[in-house]
């Protein structure tokens, strides 16, 4: 920890390199083209109008939705300013630009209704999984679904992966929540140790990428982390709901 004169204590600027995390990577998250196509098949079960992706990143799956579905209109929200300008360009090079407006705000303070939800790896900003999935409850329209992306335990974390990512609910855990918040569990999956490699690779090979020297020690101590640590352990589920 850095603290300055006065004794408050500062965050360190990120080094540019970590910028370049992403450059790999279609989703922020272990899914594959394989896994997102059937996500997206099922979220068009129900003839859906509009969709909204909250904590959208750079909202590839989002687009996907658009994509299948010509006749649906998308809105993308974050706060994450140049993740947005990506999904911007990537709309216009796959030819949905008029069918998708991306808003730069929180979470938790779009306000609106839509017939299809995604929220992914965004339940911090509501204050964590029970939070969202109320306030997703109220965004989706009664006859609607939503796409709820979040960490789960797979394994059994020791004290050192509890400190890191904080507490988790496992795969039952967060379908009870889902059923709390007032949803039917359509679909429950799990991200594969495939998906898991996949993402955990193009992650840390965006940053080696730039050649720099800190780049490539922190991707060195990234992947010890994983293979060694974390992996089998902690898990991503994807759960369609269905309001009731």
């Amino acid at each position: 920890m850095l603290w300055d004169a006065s004794g408050v204590p500062t965050i360190p600027p990120k080094p540019p390199w970590r910028d370049h995390a992403y450059d790999l990577l279609a989703y922020n998250a272990p899914l594959s083209p394989e896994r997102a196509t059937m996500l997206v098949q099922l979220l068009l079960d129900r003839s859906p109008t509009d969709v909204v992706d909250l904590g959208c990143g750079w909202a590839t799956l989002l687009l996907d939705v658009l994509e299948t579905a010509p006749t649906v209109r998308g809105v993308g929200v974050d706060t994450d300013v140049k993740a947005l300008d990506r999904g911007s360009h990537d709309a216009v090079r796959r030819g949905l630009a008029e069918r998708v407006t991306f808003v730069a705000t929180g979470a938790a303070d779009w306000a609106g209704t839509a017939d299809l939800v995604i929220s992914v790896g965004a339940s911090h900003a509501f204050g964590g999984p029970a939070q969202c999935l109320a306030a997703l409850r109220v965004v989706v329209a009664s006859d609607g679904r939503v796409l709820l992306g979040h960490g789960i335990w797979t394994g059994h974390p020791d004290q050192h992966l509890l400190h890191t990512f904080g507490p988790m609910p496992t795969l039952a855990g967060l379908t009870d929540l889902a059923v709390a918040a007032g949803f039917r569990v359509r679909h429950a999956s799990t991200s594969s140790l495939d998906e898991w490699d996949a993402f955990e690779s193009d992650w840390r090979a965006g940053m080696e990428a730039t050649g720099a020297t800190d780049a490539l020690a922190f991707s060195d101590e990234r992947r010890h982390e994983y293979l060694g640590g974390y992996r089998g352990v902690l898990g991503f589920a994807w759960l369609v709901l269905d309001p009731t």
